[in-house]
């Protein structure tokens, strides 16, 4: 049996006072409710799990990515000597990257050093063991800029740079703008620049 009643079915029904109907008509409405309140909870429950399993993906990847961003913890330096306009001697600039972790997060500090240069940046880190993205965050104590202004707006791309076929890759986005002779090329600026 159901649980549900049918008043009108039940051994002298007809010698039933309406208070007696009154129970059991609200029995069954009780168990209906019931019925409700129960798949009410089985869906809330389906969408918990859902949700559940979702975050536990999203979270998993997070932290699959984190591992790989280790592969990058170190120093990455670049310098190059120019001729200057008069050609008679030439000049320096040098770069260094210092990628580390604090507290699960990746930042790098830049360093720019040489003719007319002298930039030291923070940034932080966003990507994968194969390539990462150098986004601008503070201007550092030892830029020329220091205490002025910010050398760049928050969050500027600085820098990519990829590991492909045993090779580090840089492309040069707002860094570019430091750099002596690099700054004055229009066109896209990428190749191997840095070593490990």
């Amino acid at each position: 049996m159901s649980g549900t009643y049918d008043v009108n079915r039940l051994p002298g029904s007809g010698n039933m006072s309406a208070s007696d109907k009154r129970y059991f008509y609200s029995r069954e409405n009780m168990n209906k409710d019931r019925g409700q309140h129960q798949r009410m909870i089985k869906v809330i429950l389906i969408v918990f799990f859902i949700i559940l399993f979702l975050c536990v993906l999203h979270w998993a990847k997070l932290i699959k990515n984190r591992k790989g961003l280790d592969t990058w913890l170190g120093e990455y330096t670049y310098s190059e000597e120019f001729e200057h306009n008069n050609g008679e001697s030439g000049y320096w600039v040098g770069y260094d990257i210092i990628i580390y972790k604090v507290d699960s997060k990746y930042y790098a500090e830049l360093r720019g050093d040489g003719w007319f240069l002298q930039t030291k940046s923070l940034a932080y880190i966003n990507g994968d063991k194969s390539s990462i993205n150098i986004f601008f965050k503070e201007t550092l104590p030892g830029d020329s800029l220091y205490g002025i202004v910010e050398r760049y707006e928050e969050d500027t791309l600085m820098v990519t740079l990829t590991q492909q076929d045993g090779q580090l890759y840089s492309e040069w986005y707002a860094l570019r703008q430091e750099h002596p002779v690099l700054c004055e090329d229009k066109g896209k600026i990428e190749g191997i620049y840095f070593v490990n």
